[in-house]
């Protein structure tokens, strides 16, 4: 917007001079006003001082005497149509009306409909009541569980939540309602436009309410037209750009949001040396605008091989980074099927060769058992394998599907507990110690997910302690977070990774290290399998390990469904 009109004719000036000097082709172009047209707008009759009804029912505002402004200089015919803005913003999306008079712009809304020229950026505060101990966003990020007022806006109550998640939000239809309930002392701050806050401020006399120095969340604003529009669109853009030049838009401006501006230090202080300056800078640009002229296609043919070469430099850069990751990528996946080909092959061994013993006609019943024993085992190993293999697979593809329901965490520990002395005891590690935390009660412990995938990465995570422990304890169970989550832990005494090692042992074919492989077996995708699971649940993973001592892991999950 034009704030200072000193300014703003110094500049046209400047412009004036430099067309002179430097013929521009659309000088000749002259805006044409179309043929006379019929247009419908509509828009918001209680969104003062934008939109409103007046004493007399007419339409007002500064949206509606902006457009009204634009629809005489282009020869349009237009009618001003407000009501509710919910109903009305349907109707338009229907077709019913041509436009809206003013909206702010979302993505969402960029999609629907077409946007004019940005005509304001409409800033966010905090009205407090004065003498509040709230001052900026700041405040309101240490406060433990501030009460605010704001409107039914998925933005502004994002953008709370983003600063403090305890935030107690009370939504409100209106301006009015949220100013008057901030006055009567119930809550600690309002959050909401500042145009339309201090409007209400001096509407209703609120001489108990202010608004803070600290702006945020700027919105531009605009009319909008149909997507198909084209045309109007840039019809009503030039409309705008004829009122910027004559200064009817200032006027318009003035007379209803002046009032509300905030100004700058630089405005209220500094505007005699602003307009000094842009005269220095008028006459400076008297005295380097022919040379400018003859310089600029040097300059900018310069520039384009610059930019060129930068391109060339950034390219050169990618490759070689794209070259040293699939090189490494290479290297792993060999490693990897090397690996995999030897899990599979073992099993596979093992049940084809015990399978061609029971085949003997020989052999006791004892040695007939202890073979079938043998099959199932290797054929459990090699469908565990098997699945694990799956499940990357359809987690790289995206093809998860996750069924959440209630259930108890409580008995799912207890399960697990069975599980982890059973398998330690056919490992020969009866001395290794298995301790449960469940702080909560049976009836109490409930989690919203999906039980077969929690089993699964619970099980993984027990596997591996199983695996790697030699003695002492694992310790599993779950603690209880204030913001709606379940921390689950696997704590054990193993043999622990090294710290410039445990940032790699959640990527895909990896383990800390290719001798634990030989060692203990495994395929390196165990955890991989359960930190994307994890966050297919909605949480978070994590570890903590020394190395000789043991590894503890944990991770989150959301107690309800999000």
């Amino acid at each position: 917007m034009n704030k200072n009109q000193p300014t703003f004719v110094i500049l046209a000036l400047i412009a004036i001079l430099a067309f002179s000097i430097t013929p521009y082709k659309g000088m000749s172009q002259v805006v044409k006003k179309p043929d006379t047209l019929s247009l419908v707008f509509t828009g918001d009759d209680a969104y003062p001082p934008f939109e409103y009804l007046d004493d007399n029912g007419i339409p007002s505002g500064f949206d509606v005497e902006l457009m009204q402004a634009i629809a005489e200089v282009m020869g349009i015919k237009l009618r001003v149509i407000l009501g509710d803005w919910y109903q009305n913003l349907e109707s338009f999306r229907e077709e019913e009306y041509d436009g809206l008079v003013g909206a702010y712009y979302t993505e969402e809304r960029g999609r629907e409909f077409l946007f004019g020229d940005p005509y304001l950026n409409n800033y966010h505060t905090i009205f407090v009541r004065k003498g509040s101990s709230f001052h900026n966003l700041n405040d309101l990020q240490k406060h433990e569980k501030p009460k605010v007022i704001t409107q039914n806006s998925d933005i502004l109550i994002n953008y709370i939540k983003s600063f403090n998640s305890n935030a107690e939000i009370t939504v409100v239809r209106n301006y009015e309602q949220a100013l008057r309930l901030l006055a009567q002392g119930t809550h600690d701050c309002a959050i909401i436009s500042r145009v339309l806050g201090e409007y209400h401020i001096d509407k209703y006399s609120l001489t108990n309410i202010e608004a803070m120095q600290e702006e945020f969340l700027p919105r531009q604003y605009s009319f909008a037209v149909h997507k198909h529009d084209t045309i109007l669109l840039s019809i009503l853009n030039q409309g705008l750009t004829v009122i910027r030049g004559t200064g009817e838009y200032e006027k318009i401006y003035n007379r209803h949001l002046k009032k509300y501006q905030r100004l700058s230090v630089a405005e209220r202080y500094f505007q005699p040396i602003m307009i000094g300056a842009a005269v220095l800078v008028f006459i400076i640009i008297l005295f380097y605008i022919y040379i400018f002229i003859l310089r600029r296609k040097v300059h900018e043919k310069t520039n384009e091989l610059a930019v060129e070469l930068k391109e060339k430099e950034k390219t050169q850069e990618l490759l070689k980074i794209e070259r040293d990751k699939a090189r490494e990528s290479d290297k792993l996946k060999s490693a990897f099927l090397a690996n995999m080909s030897h899990e599979i092959r073992t099993p596979m061994n093992a049940i084809v060769g015990f399978s061609r013993l029971l085949e003997e006609p020989d052999i006791t019943n004892e040695e007939r058992k202890e073979y079938v024993n043998i099959i199932n085992k290797n054929s459990e190993t090699l469908l565990t394998l098997i699945n694990d293999i799956i499940d990357l697979s359809k987690i790289e593809s995206g093809h998860v599907t996750v069924e959440k329901v209630e259930f108890n965490i409580n008995n799912s520990i207890k399960a697990f507990k069975e599980n982890v002395i059973h398998d330690l005891r056919s490992k020969g590690k009866e001395e290794i110690k298995v301790i449960t935390q469940m702080p909560l009660n049976d009836v109490e412990a409930i989690i919203n997910t999906d039980v077969v995938r929690f089993n699964q990465i619970f099980t993984n995570l027990l596997s591996n302690s199983a695996k790697f422990t030699q003695k002492g304890y694992i310790k599993f169970g779950y603690t209880i977070q204030n913001n709606g989550f379940y921390n689950f832990f696997v704590e054990d005494t193993g043999i622990g990774i090294s710290k410039e090692k445990q940032d790699v042992v959640f990527e895909q074919f990896r383990q800390a290290d290719e001798s634990y492989t030989r060692k203990y077996g495994g395929t390196g995708l165990g955890l991989t399998i359960c930190k994307e699971l994890v966050h297919v649940l909605g949480g978070e993973i994590m570890m903590q390990s020394k190395e000789k001592l043991g590894t503890t892991i944990s991770f989150t999950l959301p107690q309800q469904e999000l």
